[in-house]
């Protein structure tokens, strides 16, 4: 028996959401029992890059969330995540792990990603990620260029 279309086209949208986020599970602060909980999410995504070559064993990848709420501009991180490579190459996944209140109506995120090779910067994002309010529908796919001679 064959299945309609409509339905599979519906059952691989729900995957491709449910590859978003992965988990969300609630954190309870252990500063003051005053404090309420908070919801974590994660993002999960790749960084890549389309010129050639091979990442050395090594080379540091970092991706960060940034609040663009306050006029655009990149401040510290609200969020990182950073790993050495051991021979893996591009697409490189990774997951970032946020407050959910940083996704609601009216917040702006910027995501960017850097790779470093021996301590240098040798693919950055040249503009970030935005994300204007809610969760993306769907995994973030962050490419780097490298930076400018």
């Amino acid at each position: 028996m064959r299945l309609p279309a409509r339905p599979l086209v519906m059952l691989a949208a729900l995957a491709l959401l449910a590859g978003c986020v992965t988990k969300v599970e609630t954190v309870t602060p252990s500063r003051s029992s005053s404090a309420s909980a908070r919801t974590m999410v994660n993002l999960n995504g790749t960084v890549t890059y389309r010129s050639g070559g091979a990442l050395p064993e090594g080379a540091e990848i970092t991706v960060e969330a940034f609040d663009l709420s306050q006029g655009g501009a990149l401040t510290s991180p609200v969020s990182q995540t950073r790993w050495n490579t051991a021979g893996e190459q591009v697409p490189l996944p990774f997951t970032l792990t946020l407050d959910q209140a940083r996704l609601q109506r009216g917040k702006r995120l910027g995501i960017r990603a850097t790779i470093r090779i021996d301590g240098a910067i040798r693919f950055y994002s040249s503009a970030p990620f935005v994300i204007d309010g809610g969760i993306p529908p769907v995994p973030l796919d962050l490419i780097v260029v490298p930076p400018a001679r």
